[in-house]
């Protein structure tokens, strides 16, 4: 059987929590309980239902997933575009010196 392991749970989940408490409070909670119930919404889709069985997972831990994950991605999402450009750019500059190198 696979441990599951859940951000949110683990000590550096909890202390990072009580910090993000200390700082926002209650409009931290308030936002927090929105995207659980968001994440649970979304769980009790019926296309969405089986996914849990599917992976071996609770119905609890896996609309959590969802939840630490959307809100992983939400927050990591400026560095990951800034990422992507910086690589495009990279990428077509690259290409395009190429281009001209064979044409000369």
């Amino acid at each position: 059987r696979t441990q599951k392991l859940l951000l949110g749970r683990t000590q550096a989940g909890q202390n990072l929590r009580k910090f993000i408490l200390r700082q926002f409070g209650e409009g931290f909670v308030r936002l927090e309980r929105g995207i659980l119930t968001g994440a649970e919404r979304f769980g009790n889709y019926s296309i969405v239902k089986p996914m849990p069985r599917m992976l071996g997972m609770q119905p609890k831990d896996f609309t959590l997933t969802l939840a630490e994950t959307s809100v992983i991605y939400n927050v990591t999402f400026p560095g990951i575009m800034y990422a992507s450009v910086i690589g495009m750019k990279t990428y077509f500059r690259a290409r395009h010196t190429m281009k001209s190198n064979v044409t000369d």
